[in-house]
């Protein structure tokens, strides 16, 4: 199980099967990461991303890091987890009959099943 929060709003969970790559556009300046893994809650509470530049970054799941916020979990989600997880997503049945299905806004298009 792993989820990413970026300003406490999920941009990956592991068990939604997103299409969209790994990565995530982010405006400059500070922000909140929270990682979720099987065995921790890693929180970094303030990181700095510059504009146009790739950030790539890692952090020891210790808790003796003094960087970051790190927290023994259970390989379970916590009831209070789940709850602030849902908030955030929506379940949909595939009855697309093969179709290429998508859901969008005036600025985003989501694939809901691989183009072929």
């Amino acid at each position: 199980m792993n989820i990413i929060y970026v300003d406490e709003v999920p941009v990956f969970y592991y068990n939604a099967q997103q299409l969209q790559r790994y990565s995530f556009a982010l405006l400059p300046g500070n922000h909140s990461i929270r990682l979720r893994t099987p065995r921790y809650e890693v929180w970094i509470k303030e990181m700095h991303f510059k504009r146009g530049v790739k950030t790539i970054f890692s952090v020891l799941a210790d808790s003796t890091n003094s960087q970051a916020h790190v927290v023994p979990k259970k390989p379970i989600l916590s009831d209070d987890e789940a709850a602030r997880l849902n908030r955030y997503m929506i379940k949909v049945a595939d009855n697309f009959e093969g179709a290429k299905t998508f859901v969008h806004d005036d600025t985003t298009k989501l694939w809901l099943n691989p183009p072929s």
